[in-house]
Protein backbone atom coordinates (compact mmCIF):
# COMPACT_ATOMS: atom_id res chain seq x y z
CA UNK A 1 0.00 0.00 0.00
CA UNK A 2 1.35 3.07 -0.90
CA UNK A 3 2.24 5.93 1.44
CA UNK A 4 0.65 8.82 1.49
CA UNK A 5 2.07 11.93 1.50
CA UNK A 6 1.63 14.00 4.86
CA UNK A 7 3.04 17.64 4.30
CA UNK A 8 0.50 20.24 4.05
CA UNK A 9 -0.50 21.37 0.58
CA UNK A 10 0.46 24.99 0.05
CA UNK A 11 -1.92 27.91 -0.51
CA UNK A 12 -2.17 29.67 -3.56
CA UNK A 13 -1.27 33.09 -1.49
CA UNK A 14 2.15 30.74 -0.10
CA UNK A 15 3.25 29.86 -3.94
CA UNK A 16 2.93 33.63 -4.65
CA UNK A 17 5.32 34.91 -1.90
CA UNK A 18 8.09 32.09 -2.69
CA UNK A 19 7.75 32.87 -6.27
CA UNK A 20 8.35 36.44 -5.68
CA UNK A 21 11.34 35.83 -3.07
CA UNK A 22 13.02 34.05 -5.58
CA UNK A 23 13.19 36.47 -8.51
CA UNK A 24 14.31 38.86 -5.51
CA UNK A 25 17.40 36.47 -4.89
CA UNK A 26 17.97 36.30 -8.83
CA UNK A 27 18.03 40.01 -9.09
CA UNK A 28 20.72 40.37 -6.39
CA UNK A 29 22.86 37.41 -7.53
CA UNK A 30 25.45 38.27 -9.97
CA UNK A 31 24.94 36.55 -13.84
CA UNK A 32 28.01 34.65 -15.28
CA UNK A 33 29.34 36.97 -16.99
CA UNK A 34 28.60 39.98 -14.77
CA UNK A 35 32.88 40.01 -14.30
CA UNK A 36 33.34 40.27 -17.73
CA UNK A 37 30.95 42.57 -18.72
CA UNK A 38 32.39 45.08 -15.68
CA UNK A 39 35.91 44.66 -16.52
CA UNK A 40 35.35 45.87 -20.69
CA UNK A 41 32.93 48.61 -19.29
CA UNK A 42 36.28 49.93 -16.61
CA UNK A 43 38.52 49.67 -20.13
CA UNK A 44 36.14 51.31 -21.62
CA UNK A 45 36.31 54.53 -19.41
CA UNK A 46 39.80 54.05 -18.76
CA UNK A 47 40.63 54.54 -23.19
CA UNK A 48 38.03 57.58 -22.91
CA UNK A 49 39.45 59.03 -20.01
CA UNK A 50 43.03 59.03 -21.75
CA UNK A 51 42.05 60.41 -25.48
CA UNK A 52 40.56 63.15 -24.00
CA UNK A 53 43.72 63.49 -21.81
CA UNK A 54 46.10 63.25 -25.32
CA UNK A 55 43.57 65.66 -26.91
CA UNK A 56 43.65 68.30 -24.29
CA UNK A 57 47.49 68.27 -24.12
CA UNK A 58 47.24 68.60 -28.57
CA UNK A 59 45.19 71.35 -27.99
CA UNK A 60 46.72 73.22 -25.50
CA UNK A 61 50.57 72.60 -27.58
CA UNK A 62 48.55 73.81 -30.36
CA UNK A 63 47.51 77.15 -28.84
CA UNK A 64 50.81 77.96 -28.06
CA UNK A 65 52.53 77.57 -31.07
CA UNK A 66 50.15 79.35 -33.09
CA UNK A 67 50.63 82.03 -30.21
CA UNK A 68 54.49 81.83 -30.95
CA UNK A 69 53.80 81.91 -34.72
CA UNK A 70 51.51 84.76 -34.92
CA UNK A 71 52.90 87.58 -31.88
CA UNK A 72 56.24 88.78 -33.14
CA UNK A 73 58.85 90.59 -31.28
CA UNK A 74 58.26 94.31 -31.63
CA UNK A 75 55.66 97.06 -32.13
CA UNK A 76 52.69 95.91 -34.77
CA UNK A 77 51.42 99.30 -36.52
CA UNK A 78 47.92 98.89 -36.26
CA UNK A 79 46.07 98.41 -39.75
CA UNK A 80 48.97 96.75 -41.12
CA UNK A 81 49.14 94.30 -43.48
CA UNK A 82 51.79 91.28 -42.47
CA UNK A 83 53.52 91.41 -46.09
CA UNK A 84 56.27 92.81 -47.87
CA UNK A 85 56.71 94.27 -51.21
CA UNK A 86 55.75 92.33 -53.56
CA UNK A 87 56.81 91.95 -57.70
CA UNK A 88 55.52 95.51 -60.03
CA UNK A 89 55.34 97.58 -56.83
CA UNK A 90 57.29 100.40 -55.29
CA UNK A 91 57.33 101.81 -51.47
CA UNK A 92 56.40 105.15 -51.01
CA UNK A 93 54.51 107.34 -47.74
CA UNK A 94 51.13 108.59 -48.03
CA UNK A 95 50.18 111.69 -47.02
CA UNK A 96 48.68 110.14 -44.03
CA UNK A 97 52.18 109.17 -42.89
CA UNK A 98 51.42 105.35 -43.78
CA UNK A 99 54.45 103.61 -45.70
CA UNK A 100 52.51 101.49 -48.28
CA UNK A 101 53.39 99.28 -51.24
CA UNK A 102 51.64 100.51 -54.64
CA UNK A 103 51.08 98.82 -57.79
CA UNK A 104 53.82 100.09 -60.70
CA UNK A 105 50.92 99.48 -63.50
CA UNK A 106 47.50 100.79 -61.57
CA UNK A 107 49.27 103.58 -58.94
CA UNK A 108 46.85 101.45 -56.77
CA UNK A 109 48.17 101.19 -53.06
CA UNK A 110 47.97 97.28 -52.48
CA UNK A 111 49.43 97.23 -48.97
CA UNK A 112 50.03 99.31 -45.75
CA UNK A 113 53.74 98.18 -44.47
CA UNK A 114 54.03 100.57 -41.50
CA UNK A 115 53.07 104.00 -40.38
CA UNK A 116 55.44 106.85 -39.41
CA UNK A 117 54.08 109.65 -36.96
CA UNK A 118 55.55 112.48 -39.15
CA UNK A 119 56.94 112.56 -42.53
CA UNK A 120 60.11 110.73 -44.09
CA UNK A 121 63.05 112.41 -45.95
CA UNK A 122 64.63 108.91 -47.37
CA UNK A 123 63.23 105.53 -48.25
CA UNK A 124 64.97 101.92 -49.61
CA UNK A 125 63.87 98.97 -49.75
CA UNK A 126 65.55 95.39 -50.06
CA UNK A 127 62.91 92.45 -50.69
CA UNK A 128 60.56 92.21 -47.78
CA UNK A 129 61.68 95.25 -46.01
CA UNK A 130 61.04 99.24 -46.15
CA UNK A 131 63.90 101.81 -44.84
CA UNK A 132 62.49 104.91 -44.26
CA UNK A 133 64.28 108.33 -42.33
CA UNK A 134 62.00 110.12 -40.36
CA UNK A 135 62.47 114.19 -40.54
CA UNK A 136 63.28 113.71 -37.15
CA UNK A 137 66.28 111.60 -37.25
CA UNK A 138 67.25 107.91 -37.65
CA UNK A 139 66.29 105.20 -39.79
CA UNK A 140 63.15 103.02 -39.06
CA UNK A 141 62.69 99.27 -40.72
CA UNK A 142 59.55 97.90 -41.60
CA UNK A 143 59.25 93.56 -41.26
CA UNK A 144 57.11 91.44 -43.04
CA UNK A 145 54.95 90.91 -39.69
CA UNK A 146 53.74 94.63 -39.79
CA UNK A 147 56.27 96.06 -37.42
CA UNK A 148 57.95 99.16 -37.13
CA UNK A 149 61.30 99.49 -34.99
CA UNK A 150 64.63 101.93 -35.57
CA UNK A 151 67.56 101.20 -36.94
CA UNK A 152 70.58 100.63 -34.07
CA UNK A 153 74.39 100.65 -34.79
CA UNK A 154 73.95 103.99 -36.25
CA UNK A 155 77.24 105.62 -34.20
CA UNK A 156 74.90 108.92 -33.61
CA UNK A 157 73.78 109.75 -37.17
CA UNK A 158 70.50 111.68 -37.21
CA UNK A 159 70.28 113.78 -40.35
CA UNK A 160 70.15 111.46 -43.02
CA UNK A 161 71.46 112.19 -46.70
CA UNK A 162 70.80 109.32 -48.80
CA UNK A 163 69.83 105.90 -48.26
CA UNK A 164 69.84 102.30 -50.04
CA UNK A 165 69.48 98.58 -49.06
CA UNK A 166 70.46 95.26 -50.63
CA UNK A 167 71.04 91.42 -50.11
CA UNK A 168 70.79 92.54 -45.90
CA UNK A 169 73.14 95.66 -46.32
CA UNK A 170 72.02 99.01 -45.50
CA UNK A 171 74.07 101.92 -46.77
CA UNK A 172 73.35 105.40 -44.27
CA UNK A 173 74.91 108.44 -45.56
CA UNK A 174 75.17 111.56 -43.31
CA UNK A 175 76.71 114.42 -44.82
CA UNK A 176 80.73 113.24 -45.42
CA UNK A 177 80.17 109.94 -43.86
CA UNK A 178 78.72 106.80 -44.70
CA UNK A 179 77.60 104.00 -42.83
CA UNK A 180 77.05 100.33 -44.36
CA UNK A 181 75.53 97.94 -41.87
CA UNK A 182 75.35 94.33 -41.83
CA UNK A 183 75.13 90.73 -40.49
CA UNK A 184 78.79 91.07 -40.36
CA UNK A 185 79.40 94.29 -38.80
CA UNK A 186 79.20 98.32 -39.62
CA UNK A 187 81.38 99.02 -42.22
CA UNK A 188 82.56 102.69 -41.98
CA UNK A 189 83.44 105.51 -45.08
CA UNK A 190 84.54 109.10 -44.36
CA UNK A 191 84.85 111.33 -47.18
CA UNK A 192 87.00 114.76 -46.72
CA UNK A 193 84.82 117.60 -44.75
CA UNK A 194 83.96 119.56 -47.54
CA UNK A 195 82.27 116.94 -49.57
CA UNK A 196 78.90 115.62 -49.05
CA UNK A 197 77.13 112.50 -50.21
CA UNK A 198 74.15 113.19 -52.11
CA UNK A 199 73.27 109.45 -53.10
CA UNK A 200 74.54 106.06 -52.45
CA UNK A 201 73.77 102.84 -53.93
CA UNK A 202 74.73 99.64 -52.98
CA UNK A 203 74.71 96.52 -54.96
CA UNK A 204 74.15 92.23 -53.51
CA UNK A 205 77.80 91.89 -53.56
CA UNK A 206 78.29 95.08 -51.63
CA UNK A 207 79.96 97.54 -53.70
CA UNK A 208 79.15 101.17 -53.35
CA UNK A 209 78.06 103.53 -56.01
CA UNK A 210 78.19 107.66 -54.36
CA UNK A 211 77.56 110.53 -55.81
CA UNK A 212 79.48 112.68 -54.09
CA UNK A 213 78.94 117.09 -53.97
CA UNK A 214 81.53 119.43 -53.15
CA UNK A 215 80.87 122.21 -50.65
CA UNK A 216 81.19 125.66 -51.32
CA UNK A 217 80.37 127.76 -53.99
CA UNK A 218 80.71 126.40 -57.70
CA UNK A 219 80.13 123.15 -56.25
CA UNK A 220 80.11 120.18 -58.59
CA UNK A 221 79.10 116.36 -58.00
CA UNK A 222 81.45 113.55 -59.02
CA UNK A 223 80.90 109.80 -59.05
CA UNK A 224 82.87 107.74 -56.74
CA UNK A 225 82.50 104.09 -56.35
CA UNK A 226 83.89 101.63 -52.87
CA UNK A 227 84.83 97.39 -53.33
CA UNK A 228 82.45 95.16 -51.28
CA UNK A 229 85.08 95.93 -48.37
CA UNK A 230 87.02 98.66 -46.65
CA UNK A 231 86.75 102.41 -46.46
CA UNK A 232 88.56 103.59 -49.47
CA UNK A 233 86.93 105.14 -52.49
CA UNK A 234 87.63 106.04 -56.03
CA UNK A 235 86.94 108.16 -58.64
CA UNK A 236 85.24 107.30 -61.68
CA UNK A 237 86.01 108.71 -64.87
CA UNK A 238 83.34 109.58 -67.19
CA UNK A 239 84.70 109.21 -70.69
CA UNK A 240 83.18 112.25 -73.09
CA UNK A 241 81.25 115.25 -71.99
CA UNK A 242 78.43 114.85 -69.01
CA UNK A 243 76.83 116.69 -66.48
CA UNK A 244 76.93 116.23 -62.81
CA UNK A 245 75.27 112.87 -61.87
CA UNK A 246 72.02 113.73 -59.72
CA UNK A 247 71.36 109.88 -58.60
CA UNK A 248 72.92 106.83 -59.16
CA UNK A 249 71.41 102.94 -58.94
CA UNK A 250 72.65 99.41 -59.86
CA UNK A 251 71.82 97.12 -62.63
CA UNK A 252 73.05 93.72 -63.92
CA UNK A 253 74.85 95.68 -66.77
CA UNK A 254 76.42 98.42 -64.99
CA UNK A 255 76.11 101.46 -63.57
CA UNK A 256 73.22 103.79 -63.84
CA UNK A 257 73.33 107.46 -63.92
CA UNK A 258 70.62 110.01 -63.87
CA UNK A 259 71.86 113.36 -65.24
CA UNK A 260 70.74 116.46 -66.57
CA UNK A 261 70.81 116.71 -70.64
CA UNK A 262 71.92 120.08 -70.67
CA UNK A 263 74.35 121.22 -67.56
CA UNK A 264 71.67 124.38 -66.74
CA UNK A 265 69.13 124.21 -64.51
CA UNK A 266 66.73 123.32 -66.61
CA UNK A 267 65.76 120.93 -69.43
CA UNK A 268 65.34 117.20 -69.89
CA UNK A 269 66.81 114.70 -68.11
CA UNK A 270 68.71 111.31 -69.14
CA UNK A 271 69.62 108.21 -67.59
CA UNK A 272 72.50 107.09 -68.95
CA UNK A 273 74.76 102.98 -67.81
CA UNK A 274 78.33 103.43 -67.36
CA UNK A 275 80.82 100.78 -67.02
CA UNK A 276 81.62 101.42 -63.56
CA UNK A 277 85.44 100.18 -63.73
CA UNK A 278 86.34 102.20 -66.93
CA UNK A 279 83.54 104.77 -67.20
CA UNK A 280 82.55 103.90 -70.57
CA UNK A 281 79.07 104.59 -71.74
CA UNK A 282 77.77 100.88 -72.38
CA UNK A 283 74.02 102.20 -73.97
CA UNK A 284 72.75 105.48 -75.60
CA UNK A 285 70.47 106.24 -72.75
CA UNK A 286 67.34 107.17 -72.39
CA UNK A 287 66.04 111.22 -72.71
CA UNK A 288 62.56 112.05 -70.95
CA UNK A 289 61.48 115.78 -69.52
CA UNK A 290 61.06 115.46 -65.87
CA UNK A 291 57.97 117.77 -66.13
CA UNK A 292 58.81 119.41 -63.15
CA UNK A 293 59.88 123.13 -61.93
CA UNK A 294 63.66 123.22 -62.62
CA UNK A 295 64.58 123.71 -59.07
CA UNK A 296 62.61 119.98 -57.97
CA UNK A 297 65.10 118.03 -60.30
CA UNK A 298 67.90 117.71 -57.18
CA UNK A 299 64.40 115.80 -55.27
CA UNK A 300 64.19 113.16 -58.04
CA UNK A 301 65.27 109.69 -56.77
CA UNK A 302 66.09 106.71 -59.09
CA UNK A 303 65.79 103.15 -57.72
CA UNK A 304 66.19 99.76 -59.58
CA UNK A 305 64.57 96.22 -59.13
CA UNK A 306 65.55 92.56 -60.33
CA UNK A 307 64.06 93.17 -63.73
CA UNK A 308 66.84 96.17 -64.32
CA UNK A 309 63.61 98.33 -64.41
CA UNK A 310 64.62 102.33 -62.87
CA UNK A 311 61.96 103.75 -61.55
CA UNK A 312 62.51 107.95 -61.80
CA UNK A 313 60.33 109.01 -58.77
CA UNK A 314 59.26 112.61 -57.07
CA UNK A 315 57.71 113.63 -54.50
CA UNK A 316 54.31 114.16 -55.98
CA UNK A 317 52.69 112.85 -58.96
CA UNK A 318 55.27 112.07 -61.35
CA UNK A 319 56.80 109.09 -61.69
CA UNK A 320 59.12 107.78 -64.74
CA UNK A 321 59.64 103.49 -65.32
CA UNK A 322 62.47 103.31 -67.69
CA UNK A 323 62.44 99.71 -69.28
CA UNK A 324 65.09 99.11 -71.78
CA UNK A 325 65.01 101.90 -74.42
CA UNK A 326 61.53 103.18 -73.15
CA UNK A 327 60.26 105.42 -70.90
CA UNK A 328 56.33 105.25 -69.33
CA UNK A 329 54.60 107.16 -66.90
CA UNK A 330 52.91 104.78 -64.04
CA UNK A 331 49.60 105.60 -62.95
CA UNK A 332 50.31 107.99 -59.40
CA UNK A 333 49.03 106.64 -56.01
CA UNK A 334 46.60 109.28 -55.67
CA UNK A 335 43.61 108.42 -53.61
CA UNK A 336 41.11 111.02 -52.29
CA UNK A 337 41.16 108.75 -49.03
CA UNK A 338 44.90 108.89 -48.76
CA UNK A 339 46.40 111.58 -50.90
CA UNK A 340 49.35 111.83 -52.76
CA UNK A 341 52.64 110.37 -52.12
CA UNK A 342 54.95 112.98 -49.76
CA UNK A 343 58.01 110.79 -50.65
CA UNK A 344 59.48 110.00 -53.78
CA UNK A 345 59.38 106.24 -54.46
CA UNK A 346 61.34 103.56 -54.30
CA UNK A 347 61.67 100.29 -55.75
Amino acid sequence: MKERDTAPEESSDEFLLRASLHALVEDVEPERDSLARLLSRRRRRSVVRSAVLVTGVAVATTAVLLFVLVVPNGTRTADTDPVGLGPDSYATQLRDGVLAAVSVESGRVLRRLGELDGAATEIATDRERVYAAPAEGGVVVTTPEGTVRPLERLDGVTTVDALAASAGRVAVASGNRLLVLSEQGVRRIVLPAERTVRDVAVDPSGRLALAVARRGAGSTTELRLAGPEGDATRPVDVVGPDCAPLRVAWTSTGLAVLHRVSCAEDGDVRVTTLDPDSGATIGGGVRFAPEIAPEAVDGMRMTSDSADRLLVSTPDRVNRLVEGGEVRSPAAACTPEEGCPRLAAAM
